[in-house]
Order: C-alpha cells, then structure tokens, then sequence
C-alpha cells in the first residue's frame, strides 16, 4: 500500500508549502516497502548542513510501517525497530563546514552504511575557499554571507566533482533506490531515482 504523499507518523497528512522533500521522502519510503527486504536505498544529501533533512528521513523510516500508514508503535530501548525502513537507508552526507562536521560524522555512524564526505560540491576535485558565517551554518563558495555584524571565517576546504563521485558511489554500492537531494548554494533540488547500473 502507497503512503500518502504528504504522510507523517503523528498529525494530519498535509504538506507545509512549499515542501516539495515531503511527498519525495515518501516516495521513496512506498517505493522501498515494495522491494525485497535485503534491498537497499541510498541518500545523497549534497549540502546536508547541519544533517537536519537527513536526520529527519531516518527518523521517519524509523515509524514507517512495514504495511498500512500507522505508525510503528514507539520502541524505547531501540534506536531502530526491528521491521523498520531504517535498517535499508544509507546515507551520503556532503558537507565541508567544519563547525557541524562532528554532530554529521555521529549521524552517519548511527545508520549502518552511511558516510559523511567533508568536502564541497562542485564541477571538478580541487581545494577552495569556504566563506563561513560562524554565528550559523551558512556558508558559500561564491562569496562571503552577508552576515551584517556577524563575522564570517575563511578556509581551504576539498572540493570534488559531484557527478563523478555520484556515479562511482552507486556504481560501488549498486542501491536498488536512490534519494539524491542537492541543497548548495542557494539551490535545491530533490529527485527519487531508480538507478541504472552498467553490466
């Protein structure tokens, strides 16, 4: 049974405006439900910030219902339900801010499979300057935040080429769904795929 596609596990199923990762997440979570239980689904978070999109997607998958739309019932011992979404997640969190690298570093380890890759989107590998507000975590490769009185600091961050790192990292781990949402540089952009692999 396909979830709502504004579904969340406590309130009424409606889509705050303009969402458009809502009715995606659940996309995804539908899609995955159908599928065999050892297959598995991939989320590149590219420009995952503080990990709160990411945290939210694992957090959900934990009350997704193996069928039907009620939540799973609250497990307090378990980090993840036994016949939860969760276990068949991995996550790619993209993120060169130094100041959240830690708290994305222990998401990543709370899910198995996942990864936090330190670096900058960009068209090419290369080293470049981060223009980071430290009040907050914005940040920009284009130009500092305009922060008013707040200050922002400068470092070299690593920086690769998206599309190659992306298509080597399904190639490597072959997921049945992919997840891929890009939020850098004043751009979002969220797409549920079903990857195809070369023989």
């Amino acid at each position: 049974m396909e979830l709502p596609p504004c579904w969340i596990s406590s309130g009424p199923d409606h889509c705050p405006q303009p969402r458009v990762d809502i009715p995606l997440r659940n996309k995804l979570y539908s899609a995955l439900r159908r599928l065999p239980s050892e297959q598995r689904a991939l989320v590149m978070d590219v420009g995952a910030n503080d990990g709160l999109f990411s945290l939210n997607l694992m957090h959900l998958a934990e009350r997704v219902p193996p069928t039907g739309v009620a939540p799973l019932p609250a497990y307090r011992r378990a980090t993840q339900p036994p016949d939860s979404l969760a276990r068949r997640i991995s996550l790619v969190l993209v993120e060169p801010q130094r100041s959240v690298s830690h708290s994305l570093q222990r998401l990543a380890a709370r899910y198995g499979g996942s990864e936090h890759w330190p670096v900058a989107a960009w068209t090419r590998d290369a080293n470049l300057t981060l223009h980071a507000d430290r009040n907050s975590v914005r940040s920009s490769l284009l130009f500092a935040p305009d922060t008013g009185r707040h200050r922002s600091d400068e470092y070299t961050v690593p920086a690769i080429d998206l599309a190659s790192h992306l298509h080597r990292e399904v190639d490597r781990r072959r997921p049945a769904l992919l997840l891929l949402k890009i939020d850098v540089e004043v751009c979002l952009v969220a797409r549920s795929l079903q990857p195809t692999h070369a023989p």
